[in-house]
């Protein structure tokens, strides 16, 4: 059995630049989305704005935030 991985390489930086997130996963053709973060940002609502943009764009996004921040 063998598997594929697309990655794509258009990387988003700079401030305000997650508003841009929902128009660059459409041009993917991604409506579904794992969203990988710490336990802080999810705290600081940043999390939830990117969900409620993708939700508004239908695209559904799932969290996982059980990683260490700044790893070695």
């Amino acid at each position: 059995m063998h598997s594929a991985f697309h990655a794509p390489q258009t990387i988003l930086t700079g401030g305000g630049c997650r508003v841009l997130l929902a128009d660059e996963l459409k041009k993917l053709g991604a409506d579904k989305v794992l969203l990988v973060t710490d336990a802080f940002l999810r705290a600081s609502g940043v999390v939830d704005e990117l969900i409620s943009t993708l939700s508004r764009e239908r695209i559904a996004a799932e969290v996982f935030s059980d990683v260490q921040p700044d790893p070695t």
